[in-house]
């Protein structure tokens, strides 16, 4: 075999291994299954100082304040049950498979701008050190199976959308299904109010 065949065959196996990069890269970065999608929330759960829930037009924003949450705008307690849900429901989410990054597609997945008919909802998780975790929630999916089936999300600043197992529990009504605070017996404020601290008991 000459010296030139050998350098063919060289950059034949240089070039070939630089396209089996290229293609398999984005598999191998996309392919996330069974991850969970914000593995830091449950674990920085009891820090949360606010959440904004962007649904179309509307922003709804709660923060902490003296060891309870409220309505920033009108300083009304919010139901801390309720807080819990989008919290821990949040922090199930896993990840299924990777779907489009166009978006043009956006809106086939429900993650049109702010306004439209199929816009998303965006949720956003604030700790004093900053913003936690955002991401856009889209349509929800039954092909994943599950009690709860799963949705599209599309986390803030990524193009990547995936479908994701599991399902935000945002309150029906929105602002009218936060607040305001309904009475609840003691034994299950505590239980509701674990996750997010004592001191989060309204």
């Amino acid at each position: 075999m000459n010296a030139r065949h050998l350098t063919t065959l060289a950059a034949i196996s240089v070039a070939a291994t630089a396209w089996v990069l290229r293609s398999s890269a984005p598999t191998v970065s996309s392919d996330r299954r069974g991850e969970t999608v914000i593995p830091m929330l449950m674990a920085k759960a009891n820090d949360i100082t606010g959440i904004s829930i962007r649904d179309g037009a509307d922003t709804f924003v709660i923060e902490r304040r003296d060891n309870r949450f409220v309505a920033s705008d009108s300083g009304y307690p919010v139901k801390t049950d309720a807080v819990s849900d989008v919290v821990a429901s949040s922090a199930g989410l896993t990840f299924q498979e990777a779907r489009t990054s166009d978006p043009a597609r956006y809106g086939d997945l429900g993650f049109a701008d702010p306004g439209a008919n199929d816009a998303g909802k965006e949720i956003t998780f604030r700790t004093a050190g900053g913003e936690l975790a955002s991401f856009i929630v889209g349509n929800s999916d039954t092909t994943v199976g599950g009690p709860t089936g799963g949705i599209f999300i599309r986390l803030k600043g990524q193009p990547q959308t995936f479908l994701v197992r599991g399902n935000v529990q945002l309150p029906p009504g929105g602002r009218s299904g936060l607040c305001p605070l309904n009475s609840t017996s003691s034994a299950a404020k505590s239980k509701k109010s674990s996750l997010l601290g004592a001191d989060a008991i309204a």
